[in-house]
């Protein structure tokens, strides 16, 4: 016999318990099986298509099969009564929330975890009794958002108190100074990195020195206040990557003061480009009407013996059949009346055309308004370009919306092109297949980022070398679903940042089956080899009764490093050893494991009992 493990029967689920379900097995699915066996936890897997469990069960995978009218059914036979957590995530919202409301009636102390793709249903899954919900393409848009004013995103937060804030880091390398209390004023700084190793919550007067590296707790809008703190006191260098204008290129504001020529570029688009966009349309029509006059001017001039100006008048008049001039037509040269005959019938018909012409313009603005876009976007300069709009993409322009950093949107579905156009955005249609000249008209060579936001891994690839080979000095930033081209992204010279987007979301996924106070993770692992790699995920604690006994900071600090304490909505990133924690105190705790987070939790809950 061979020691290779025997194939999966599906007789074998009826053995597991304290196992995780994991419904769906595309990209996320693959990648969070994978954490869990690292993590040694036991799951079975639920897929919709059928014809995938022959070649998961010889793989030694877990499986069973569930159309959606068998969901109920399917969940009791993958043990939802013995299990400790279920995890969705089917590619429809919809799917996802029918199988959480179901394994929750088979058993209500189930954790119940899913994704979401529309973040308006976050509230429909917890209804339906979903413990966590975590909205990925939300997430990863917002962080491509935030990565194109900073390259310092260290880490991520899916819920919780610190939802919607992230921990940037920034690389001191200016010959400017500050103390540490100076810059917390900004944005709440939780620990600082010098020679290799970290300082947690220094007090406000620590000095910091160049080639220090602080983390700090920041929204959207700390950001780019602690980025321009750190440039005024020359603390980082512009050009420097972790710069707010990453390649040394200053962003474009959407919502700044307008300059003066960008005011009157605006007004003569207003003034003069929409006459002249009809005027497109017709010239041909208007120069043979101009020649048909020019031409009745010269019968006039020989036949009646009018001076040039007099013979103009007179062929406006009676071609126009105003009427001034009313030549005898009965003692006319057979020549002249069948010269001015073809030339009223000629020029009738091109002034119809001319009148349909405009009216065609002015109904249908389409061709005006695609015009329009592209003249305003041959304006911005250090603007960010987003290639893809389904969900990725639409929440990365909605975090640019919020930053007000100027952006121009590449989309492969025209109905959606003409949707955005007509809501007042700068968006343009191109087929992913040749991204070249779309990146041309959305003005890659004076962007000053590039995000990859389509929903083929190649497409990805094609826009960024694409926008490379047109701009070297463009920051690009490109989602990758698929780890081996994640790798060959991250080696490639075209690519500046790469997010594993199912990777990290399924790293979250994974760790929160078994800790539900997980909140967030480092995607950059901290730089201090103190640290090490283990130390990626965040916790966040909430403080119950106490009882009697009060805790000081610095007793559950030797627990597991403690980032900062949330009282009452304001964050105090520094407390000292002597610092009380109170009832209701939230706690953002780094954890390199599963046992430090229990080591943690049981700290907390013998300050109850005490």
């Amino acid at each position: 016999m061979s020691g290779a493990p025997e194939e999966f029967s599906p007789g074998a689920v009826s053995k597991l318990e304290n196992h995780v379900i994991v419904l769906g097995y595309k990209l996320l699915g693959i990648y969070l099986v994978e954490k869990l066996k690292e993590m040694g936890l036991p799951y079975v897997v639920v897929v919709r298509d059928e014809s995938l469990l022959p070649g998961l069960h010889k793989s030694h995978v877990p499986a069973l099969g569930s159309p959606i009218a068998k969901s109920f059914e399917t969940l009791k036979a993958a043990g939802a009564a013995r299990a400790t957590a279920i995890i969705a995530t089917f590619d429809d919202d919809g799917d996802n929330l029918l199988a959480i409301l179901n394994a929750k009636k088979i058993n209500p102390g189930l954790r119940a975890i899913t994704v979401i793709n529309d973040r308006d249903m976050a509230e429909a899954a917890t209804s339906s009794g979903a413990d966590i919900v975590i909205a990925p393409y939300e997430l990863v848009g917002q962080l491509l958002a935030l990565s194109t004013v900073s390259k310092g995103i260290s880490a991520i937060f899916v819920k919780g108190n610190f939802k919607s804030r992230h921990i940037s880091h920034f690389v001191l390398d200016g010959a400017g100074k500050a103390s540490y209390g100076e810059l917390n004023r900004v944005a709440p700084i939780v620990m600082v990195s010098r020679a290799g190793k970290t300082i947690m919550n220094p007090d406000a007067g620590f000095g910091l020195e160049r080639g220090d590296v602080i983390y700090a707790v920041t929204d959207s809008d700390s950001l780019v206040a602690l980025e321009k703190e750190l440039l005024a006191r020359r603390m980082v260098s512009s050009s420097d990557d972790d710069g707010p204008h990453p390649g040394g290129r200053r962003l474009a504001r959407s919502g700044a003061r307008e300059s003066l020529s960008t005011r009157l570029n605006d007004l003569g688009d207003l003034v003069l480009y929409g006459p002249l966009s009809i005027l497109r349309h017709i010239w041909v029509q208007i120069l043979l009407l101009v020649f048909m006059f020019g031409f009745g001017t010269a019968v006039f001039s020989h036949y009646q013996h009018l001076d040039l100006l007099t013979a103009f008048v007179g062929a406006v008049s009676t071609i126009t059949t105003i009427g001034i001039y009313t030549p005898n037509i009965v003692g006319m040269a057979p020549a002249e009346q069948v010269m001015l005959a073809a030339t009223f019938i000629v020029s009738v018909g091109l002034a119809a055309s001319v009148v349909q012409g405009i009216l065609s313009s002015v109904t249908s603005r389409e061709s005006l308004r695609e015009r329009s876009v592209t003249r305003k976007i041959g304006h911005v300069r250090g603007h960010v370009i987003v290639a893809g709009f389904k969900y990725l993409g639409q929440y990365a322009v909605e975090s640019l919306d919020e930053m007000k950093v100027g952006h121009v949107i590449i989309t492969v579905d025209p109905e959606e092109a003409h949707s955005l156009q007509m809501s007042g955005e700068l968006a343009i249609h191109a087929s992913a297949g040749r991204p070249f000249q779309a990146l041309r008209e959305a003005g890659v060579h004076r962007a000053s980022t590039l995000v990859c936001a389509l929903d083929d891994d190649g497409d990805n690839l094609l826009v960024a070398m694409s926008a490379r080979k047109q701009n070297s000095g463009v920051r690009i930033l490109t989602v990758v679903t698929d780890r081996d081209l994640a790798e060959s992204a991250k080696a490639s010279s075209d690519i500046d940042v790469v997010f594993p987007i199912f990777d990290i979301v399924a790293s979250i996924l994974a760790f929160s089956t078994i800790a539900p106070e997980v909140v967030g993770m480092f995607i950059a692992p901290p730089m201090s080899p103190d640290l090490g790699r283990a130390s990626r995920y965040i916790a966040e604690f909430i403080v119950g009764e106490i009882g009697s006994a009060m805790s000081t900071f610095k007793a559950l600090n030797e627990v597991a490093p403690v980032l900062l304490v949330m009282r009452e909505g304001k964050i105090i990133p520094n407390p000292d050893d002597e610092f009380v924690i109170q009832n209701g105190d939230s706690l953002l705790v780094m954890t390199p494991s599963r046992d430090s987070i229990e080591k943690f939790r049981a700290a907390l809950a013998a300050l109850r009992t005490a």
